[in-house]
């Protein structure tokens, strides 16, 4: 008769072992019956695994759990779950590897005519880093072409004029910004610069 999977899954395979066991007949029969229910239980599917104490003790026909588990010996060793630290970590490099950004695109604005160009403000200002960056550029869109809600394609416009290589991830800073109460938000990804801001800005280049 062929096996099936569970008789497959139960079958628990030893090479050698060894007991020392005392008493009458029946005080033999008793306990290899002990040790028998002991080992058909521990290669069961969810039973804890079988220890070297375990079984001798369910050979000499107690049943009192050992004093130290440090000297345990698993018979039918587990693979260790994972930690509480390691599934975050996981987790949170999945969701890095998976995320996507926005492609913003360059829109149509006149960034050279007029009485300040946006290159001549930027080199005055002298921006250098992406949090000035945009705060110039916002100013400068805001001062000079009445623009006042920035979103990621004004951003994206500039820098590319600009020659600057705009950020993967191109709203960040603006919500840094933000954060520093140098900008409003306006609307879904857009953003307005505020007095605070405009402040921050007529004061750089002023050491020039």
């Amino acid at each position: 008769m062929a096996k099936t999977d569970r008789e497959d899954k139960a079958k628990v395979k030893f090479r050698v072992i060894e007991f020392e066991l005392e008493g009458g007949n029946a005080a033999v029969q008793d306990s290899m019956r002990n040790l028998a229910a002991a080992i058909t239980r521990g290669s069961r599917p969810g039973h804890p695994a079988l220890t070297a104490k375990s079984v001798a003790s369910t050979a000499n026909g107690s049943s009192a759990p050992p004093a130290d588990e440090d000297d345990q010996v698993e018979l039918f060793p587990q693979d260790p779950e994972p930690t509480e630290a390691e599934e975050p970590a996981a987790q949170e490099s999945k969701q890095r590897s998976q995320r996507t950004y926005a492609t913003p695109e360059v829109i149509d604005i006149d960034l050279t005519g007029g009485e300040m160009p946006l290159k001549t403000f930027c080199d005055q200002k002298a921006p250098d880093s992406d949090l000035t960056k945009y705060l110039v550029i916002a100013a400068w869109l805001k001062e000079y072409r009445q623009i006042e809600s920035v979103g990621i394609n004004h951003i994206h416009t500039c820098y590319r004029h600009m020659g600057w290589f705009t950020p993967k991830d191109t709203p960040q800073p603006m919500r840094d910004l933000k954060r520093r109460a140098w900008f409003n938000k306006t609307g879904r990804s857009e953003y307005a610069i505020n007095h605070v801001g405009m402040n921050e800005v007529l004061k750089m280049g002023a050491a020039a």
